[in-house]
């Protein structure tokens, strides 16, 4: 077997036990696959998710930096990124992961919402409610979240946001 056949078998393998919550099992199937495929970009990709599920976000970013290394266009790797950097509470630091996720793929809601909570939480209304006018646009299930959501709490009384949301 082909060294890219065996690293494919590895992939399956780190699926299969990602679906069942066997994350630690996951993350030894897609190191495996990488050993054998260095530039395994699905691979990295999902070893990035694997490691988010477990907590390590300062090795997710790592993952998601090889994802990026490899493919600079993926706007799902950059917004992980940025979200990995919430989880480690560099939310100012991840807004630029955001942007330029949304850069990349101006349709990706998630980056643009992303990006919205991050304008609130800077106190930047005007770029938090342009972000959201962007994620109305693309898709309506983000305004629930939004309705509820800590990071606009000072947006809540604001015309503007009231609209967007109802």
């Amino acid at each position: 077997m082909a060294q890219t056949d065996e690293a494919a078998v590895w992939y399956s393998k780190a699926i299969k036990f990602g679906k069942q919550g066997l994350f630690e099992e996951a993350l030894r199937a897609y190191d495996e696959a990488l050993r054998l495929t260095p530039g395994y970009l699905d691979a990295w990709y999902k070893k990035g998710v694997i490691l988010g599920k477990l907590g390590r976000h300062e090795a997710a970013i790592k993952a998601y930096e090889e994802v990026i290394r490899l493919q600079p266009d993926l706007a799902e790797a950059w917004c992980n990124k940025g979200n990995r950097l919430v989880h480690l509470n560099r939310k100012i630091e991840a807004l630029e992961f955001f942007e330029q996720a949304a850069r990349i793929k101006p349709d990706y809601a998630h980056a643009w919402y992303n990006a919205a909570c991050i304008y609130a939480l800077k106190k930047e209304k005007e770029k938090a409610l342009d972000a959201l006018h962007k994620v109305a646009r693309l898709s309506r299930k983000y305004m629930e979240e939004a309705k509820t959501d800590k990071y606009f709490e000072n947006l809540r009384d604001d015309e503007s946001f009231k609209k967007l949301i109802k």
